[in-house]
């Protein structure tokens, strides 16, 4: 068994010819990233293609996160999908903004990766479900869960003068 399954070994392809490409497959059960956030059907390919500068690194991969409800605050299962590319170049002067080295080891670690695109594509505000009907906002419980007795037409005082002329309105209809 694989220890590290998102651990590729790219050292062979460094000592191709520039165009060659090797494609790496990945189905991995369960991935810890954070304290909040495993992924676990995690499925994707990751191709790296020789070029003159470095290794350039094209991943598409999907995963299953629990994310949490913002109406009813119910943790739900959520489908990510994302993409990425990266250069490692093989020299520091032919680098980009992102800093990525050709490891001597012939290694490369692609879970940081996978990490940061997997948490910047979790929606900040994802719901359950189309039709949930998220928490009474006077007692707090989940209306896709039971019904509460509280009256949903408590208006703010300081905006009672703006119901009274929306009323006024029906009225005259």
């Amino acid at each position: 068994m694989n220890n590290k399954p998102l651990r590729v070994n790219i050292g062979f392809i460094v000592h191709e010819s520039v165009g060659y490409s090797h494609e790496f497959q990945f189905d991995v059960e369960e991935v810890n990233f954070l304290k909040e956030y495993v992924a676990t059907d995690l499925l994707g390919s990751i191709r790296f293609d020789r070029t003159q500068k470095g290794l350039i690194a094209e991943g598409n991969f999907s995963a299953e996160v629990i994310n949490e409800c913002v109406r009813c605050l119910d943790a739900f299962s959520q489908k990510i999908e994302f993409s990425f590319t990266e250069l490692f170049a093989f020299r520091e002067k032919d680098m980009t903004e992102e800093e990525l080295l050709v490891p001597e080891s012939g290694y490369i670690e692609i879970e940081p990766f996978i990490r940061d695109f997997l948490l910047l594509n979790i929606s900040n505000d994802s719901i359950c479900k189309e039709d949930c009907a998220g928490l009474c906002l006077i007692c707090g419980i989940n209306k896709n869960k039971g019904q509460c007795n509280c009256e949903d037409d408590v208006i703010d005082p300081r905006l009672s003068k703006l119901k009274d002329l929306l009323d006024q309105d029906e009225k005259q209809d």
